[in-house]
């Protein structure tokens, strides 16, 4: 089935006039893209003061939750062309998870999931309708995806400061 959305979207700056974007045909198609993908341990302390509840974070050994960066190089879609860059780590719903079970037996763990910390986009479409239809954090913001010998790079900024790169 397919679903017409209207986004009448409130200006997203102090002073900018409200404007209807584009209707969006759900679902959204994506035809041509690529992804990269990495995962990091990081401080499960740290990323608890950063989780809401009722969510708990999976650790992936004590002390250390694995957090994961995507980059997402959307050429071609339904929507038009975009880049995203996704953070995120394990979580559970209501209560604490030992370590490393819930990501190794998934389907046996109800309530497990990922946590979308932050989710830059290249434009205003993405933006308007993650936050408005999915409820994502999103966040405008350059996303460049390069080649260079066998190397490909994602580099994520904002006013022309580079935040992330991941090669």
């Amino acid at each position: 089935p397919r679903i017409l959305i209207s986004l009448n979207w409130p200006g997203g700056r102090i002073g900018e006039p409200d404007r209807m974007l584009p209707r969006i045909e759900l679902p959204i198609r994506y035809f041509e893209t690529s992804t990269m993908m990495a995962a990091f341990p990081a401080s499960s302390r740290k990323l608890r003061l950063l989780t809401p509840e009722p969510l708990r974070v999976v650790e992936l050994w004590p002390g250390r939750t694995p957090v994961g960066i995507m980059c997402f190089d959307y050429r071609s879609t339904t929507v038009g062309a975009y880049g995203e860059v996704g953070i995120a780590w394990p979580v559970v719903l209501d209560r604490p998870a030992p370590p490393f079970l819930p990501l190794l037996v998934e389907a046996r763990w109800p309530g497990l999931g990922w946590w979308v910390h932050r989710l830059p986009v290249t434009t205003d479409l993405a933006l308007h309708a993650g936050r408005s239809i999915w409820g994502y954090p999103k966040l405008l913001a350059s996303i460049e995806f390069s080649w260079r010998d066998a190397t490909r790079t994602c580099t994520l900024a904002e006013g022309g400061a580079e935040i992330l790169r991941l090669d």
